[in-house]
């Protein structure tokens, strides 16, 4: 069983548990009937006087309640996660891991912007990147810039730029 398979069984889960109903023909995706539910969740009034109100206090206060909290007794911050893998960026991700050394810098580039896709960057900075780094370091960089952000030990406002920091430490293409 992939991963995929296994974060869309969570979501369908958790959209069961919202009191929603899961419906795989519905034009939307999985995460977004899931989006759809949390955001009804959290706009309903509820009171907890009854017992559907003390279920959804409940799940309200579980999701709050997940995250990692850093610090000691005089000061905490709970980490936040502001780079999102969307299915899109999946789609880049598997593409690139299936570029090779063959693979035209500019397809490489085009995957690179669909990527960072928010984050603004001048004209031509992604056809650098693929014109200097293979694909196989581009995607290295890529999966540890995740791995640091999936963990929390980075918080900055730009993954383009830290990326574009992370891989000129790294060995460059060779000049043919």
């Amino acid at each position: 069983m992939n991963s995929q398979s296994l974060l869309e069984n969570e979501a369908i889960c958790r959209i069961e548990q919202l009191g929603g109903i899961y419906d795989p023909e519905s034009p939307l995706s999985v995460y977004d009937q899931l989006l759809a539910c949390e955001s009804i969740a959290e706009s309903t009034p509820v009171t907890p006087d009854d017992e559907d109100g003390r279920i959804i206090l409940g799940l309200k206060d579980n999701g709050n309640s997940n995250g990692s909290v850093n610090g000691n007794v005089n000061g905490s911050c709970k980490r936040s996660v502001k780079f999102e893998l969307t299915q899109s960026k999946r789609n880049v991700i598997t593409e690139l891991n299936a570029s090779n050394f063959r693979t035209p810098p500019r397809e490489i580039a085009r995957l690179l912007e669909q990527f960072f896709i928010e984050y603004p960057s001048h004209d031509g900075h992604w056809l650098y990147i693929a014109q200097h780094w293979t694909p196989r370091t581009i995607i290295r960089v890529l999966n540890n810039l995740i791995k640091l952000d999936s963990t929390g030990r980075i918080t900055v406002i730009n993954p383009a730029g830290y990326f574009t920091y992370l891989i000129k430490f790294r060995k460059r293409r060779r000049n043919l």
